[in-house]
Order: C-alpha cells, then structure tokens, then sequence
C-alpha cells in the first residue's frame, strides 16, 4: 500500500492570481522561489499522509466542506527566521473567521483520515518533522501564509490587498513544497 503526502490548502483561484503570487515570491539563483508545476504557491489548511485507497475520500471531503473565499493580506511581506538559519518570506492573511473555519473543517479531514507516515517516506527528517508536530501546532498557532521563499533575494513587489482563493488537494514533496494532485 503506497502512502502519499497530502496538503489541504487554499489556492488562488485564476492563473493571474497564481502569477501575481510568483512575483513575489524570493528569487534564489536567480529563479523565483515559486512556480506552476513544482512549486506550487499555497496556503496550507492541514497535512495529512493517506493510503492510496484513501485520495478519493480526501478529495470528495474537501469537495463537500470548503469553498471559495476572498482573503485579504497584510501589507508587507513578513520575514522569519527559520530554525537552520535561513529566512523564510511569507504573505501573510488576516485570520479571518471563514479562514478559521476552513482550517477546522480541513484538520477534521485529517483527524478521520490520516495515518502516521511511514520510516521509508521520500520526505525530508525536517519536512516529516513539520508534518508530524502540525495538528498540535496549527491547533494554536494557525498563522494562514503563503510561503515565498527560503533563503535568497525578497520581492519588492507589492502584495495585493485581497484574493479569491479556491480548495485544493496538493501533493506534498520535500522540503514542504507541493505540486499539483486533483482537478479543481
């Protein structure tokens, strides 16, 4: 039985949106930290690992309990520093109550669905970590964000004040990054 990786998360509803994200996403090497196939810009509700058997009733349960909303950002780009050392950018929402309520219907999901994830798993110690140790983080410290970057060079782009951002099922890769999984 494969285990697969999952994250509930909310995404930006057009391919302009998804573009406008990427913009201001840190550039490292160059490149934007963010992209349309592996890097995908997200902001997570819940991560889950499930069999394969599974994926279709994750599927169908973010279906029947999220929908679309607009959510609004703070006005700057917020820089973290990261345990390693490294700087982390986000885009960062206000906790707004339909926000919250998304966040609670996709971490019910979880707590039916997934299953611990297995010692072979393709992810990284740190990512496993994260992914592990989330429920009880984001229980009390949902901070909903999009990441832009690890390391590199910030955007000086302006964030937008609000998108319209939909439901999706991403599949989760090392380092936390996700790509496409299901069809909107």
């Amino acid at each position: 039985m494969n285990t697969m990786d999952l994250v509930i998360a909310m995404v930006p509803s057009s391919p302009q949106d998804t573009q406008r994200i990427i913009a201001l996403s840190s550039t490292v090497e160059g490149k934007p930290y963010l992209n349309e196939d592996d890097r995908l810009p997200h902001l997570t509700l819940a991560m889950l690992s499930v069999n394969q058997e599974q994926l279709e009733d994750v599927i169908n349960e973010v279906a029947d309990k999220l929908s679309a909303m607009t959510v609004s950002f703070k006005s700057e780009i917020t820089e973290i520093e990261s345990k390693d050392g490294v700087n982390l950018y986000w885009l960062e929402s206000y906790l707004s109550d339909q926000i919250r309520e998304a966040h609670t219907a996709a971490m019910e999901i979880r707590s039916q669905i997934h299953r611990s994830i297995k010692v072979n798993s393709s992810l990284s110690q740190g990512c496993i970590q994260w992914m592990e140790s989330f429920e009880e983080y984001a229980l009390h410290n949902f901070e909903p964000h999009f990441t832009l970057g690890k390391g590199g060079v910030p955007s000086k782009e302006k964030p937008p004040k609000q998108m319209m951002l939909v439901p999706e099922v991403l599949m989760l890769y090392d380092n936390c990054l996700c790509r496409k999984l299901s069809v909107r």
